[in-house]
């Protein structure tokens, strides 16, 4: 069997790609419009002698009209792009506003895509990693579907070798797509396991990104608070600063979560889905009633930060590392090779914890994990702090005391 016997033909490719213009509720005359784009690629292929339509036939067909002198320019840009959706469309590039953009690959793969993004939330994956995971797969796929390969059935291990080698981001890679192919054997879409052929590739410890009292403390004195969206940016800062909490956990915060009676933040953690209660400080409990009562816009939204313009809608993740990334910028402070988002001021925070003595249990908790191990991917131990916990080296004896007095030249014996 060879791989053309895998490939989908034209006329389910142009079908599909309609159907999935008019499922995210193209209007009629925009389907009309590429309908008439697809008829004219249709005549092309016939004029062309070719058997079906290729990607070179579609640059064919828009280079000769964007010769012509007829139609105007607005049509002809509107046809070039028509052309380059449906090519995109064929080989998984675009996404067509999807939600679920992590899907996105070749018609002839959406089905197995999809199953396998239910088999991965079905066993307990987090949504936020089957997407990411989902992600580095519809790009394997397309990978695939560019060195023509229509069928799982057809992937070969250099096939595999081949996409991992364009990788930039070959670990990461590495460990969604062995799950893929795991997956792909046990659903019998592949009669071998080729995720033995995927290497482990060793990921590189990260120095953790920390930054000085002093560099905060110029950081918060770079906002300034007199205005709407500096007491909300504020506030921001200061609970990943002083409580080490997420971006993710920032933005879905709610007024609920605060308890001005205990003096407690309570929430679940989105990433791990655990509980998490914090102490609610006085200069913290100060930042959010600022903002709560002077700088945000009026809203029936239950989370407490808003964008600063209309809509009033609740900030995004990515709003606060830019946020943060804003003010470091202000502040004159040079990352030098450090992360600048809002996790290397939770690590700063997890450094000064242990810096302080405080127990590793209290950081723990803190920091909102469960298992003591974790901390050792992010907290900088200071160098004064280890210097406490040299030993003192002891006389040399034996052999090792031989070799000291030769190469002393004392003849064996040791002063």
């Amino acid at each position: 069997m060879n791989k053309s016997e895998g490939m989908i033909g034209w006329d389910e490719q142009k079908t599909a790609f309609i159907n999935y213009l008019a499922s995210l509720n193209y209007s009629a005359s925009a389907l009309s419009f590429y309908r008439f784009v697809i008829r004219q690629l249709d005549q092309c292929i016939q004029e062309y002698g070719e058997a079906s339509y290729e990607k070179e036939i579609g640059e064919r067909y828009v280079k000769e009209m964007l010769s012509k002198s007829n139609p105007g320019l607005k049509h002809k840009m509107t046809v070039k792009m028509a052309v380059r959706r449906l090519d995109d469309f064929i080989e998984g590039h675009y996404s067509f506003r999807t939600s679920r953009s992590c899907l996105v690959c070749p018609v002839c793969f959406q089905d197995q895509l999809n199953a396998y993004y239910q088999y991965l939330i079905l066993h307990g994956k987090r949504e936020s990693t089957t997407k990411v995971y989902c992600s580095h797969c519809g790009w394997v796929l397309r990978e695939f579907y560019s060195s023509r390969i229509r069928d799982l059935s057809l992937v070969q291990p250099r096939d595999i070798w081949n996409v991992i080698e364009k990788s930039k981001n070959k670990a990461s890679l590495c460990t969604a797509l062995k799950g893929f192919l795991k997956y792909a054997f046990k659903a019998k879409l592949h009669l071998k396991d080729l995720s033995v052929a995927v290497p482990s590739i060793r990921r590189p410890k990260p120095v953790p990104s920390v930054y000085s009292a002093e560099e905060t403390g110029r950081l918060l004195s770079s906002i300034d608070t007199d205005a709407n969206m500096g007491k909300r940016d504020y506030a921001i800062v200061l609970l990943a600063l002083r409580l080490g909490m997420r971006a993710g956990d920032i933005v879905k915060l709610e007024f609920r979560h605060i308890d001005s009676r205990t003096k407690t933040i309570t929430f679940v953690q989105e990433k791990t889905q655990e509980p998490q209660n914090l102490a609610l400080t006085p200069e913290l409990e100060a930042a959010l009633a600022a903002y709560a009562m002077h700088g945000r816009s009026n809203s029936g939204s239950t989370f407490i930060f808003l964008r600063s313009a209309a809509p009033f809608a609740p900030i995004s993740r990515s709003s606060v590392g830019n946020i943060v990334r804003k003010y470091l910028k202000l502040a004159g402070i040079q990352p030098a090779g450090r992360k600048s988002g809002p996790h290397s001021l939770r690590m700063t925070l997890a450094s000064e914890l242990v810096y302080e003595k405080v127990p590793f249990e209290v950081v723990k908790k803190i920091m909102g994990h469960k298992d003591q191990n974790v901390l050792k991917h992010y907290v900088e131990f200071d160098v004064e702090m280890l210097r406490t916990c040299s030993l003192e080296t002891p006389a040399p004896t034996g052999g090792f005391l031989e070799r000291m007095s030769l190469y002393e030249g004392r003849g064996g014996c040791y002063e």
